[in-house]
C-alpha cells in the first residue's frame, strides 16, 4: 500500500504547515502499518524523509496511490481500543522498543519486512 503526501499538518495542533523534516508534499510513501484509534484518528506508519525513522503520521495528510494489501499483514486489537493492520513481525511484543534501541536482530528483521513489502508493491515509475 502506498500513499502520497498531499498536505502537511502539525500533528500536535492540527494546523497546516509549510515544511516538515519528516514528510514532503507530493512524495509517495510505502505504508508499513495502519493504526486506527476508535473515534479519534487513523495513522500510517512509514519511513520518514530521514530514511531511517519509521513513524506514525496522520492519514489526513495523504491520498491512496496503491491499494495493495500486503500478504504479511495481520490484524490486532488492543484493549485500549487500538486496531492495527501490520506485518506479523512488527506485532511481536517489544518489537518497536527494540528497534529504536538499536537491536541489530530487530533492525535486520525490519529490513527483511521492508524488502518484502517493496517487492510486493514496487514503487511507481515517475
Amino acid at each position: 500500500m502506498r500513499v502520497r503526501c498531499t498536505k502537511l499538518i502539525n500533528e500536535r495542533t492540527g494546523q497546516l504547515i509549510n515544511t516538515s523534516p519528516w514528510l514532503t508534499v507530493g512524495k509517495v510513501y510505502l505504508v508499513l502499518e495502519i493504526l486506527v484509534r476508535e473515534q479519534k484518528y487513523v495513522k500510517f506508519r512509514l519511513v520518514s524523509d530521514d530514511n531511517n525513522t519509521p513513524a506514525f503520521h496522520d492519514s489526513s495528510q495523504f491520498e491512496l496511490v496503491s491499494d495493495v494489501v500486503p500478504k504479511c499483514w495481520i490484524a490486532t486489537f488492543e484493549p485500549s481500543q487500538d486496531f492495527y493492520l501490520l506485518p506479523s513481525t512488527f506485532a511481536q511484543q517489544g518489537f518497536w522498543e527494540r528497534y529504536f534501541d538499536g537491536d541489530d536482530e530487530v533492525r535486520h528483521a525490519f529490513e527483511e519486512v521492508l524488502d518484502a513489502l517493496e517487492e510486493e508493491d514496487p514503487p511507481l515509475a515517475n
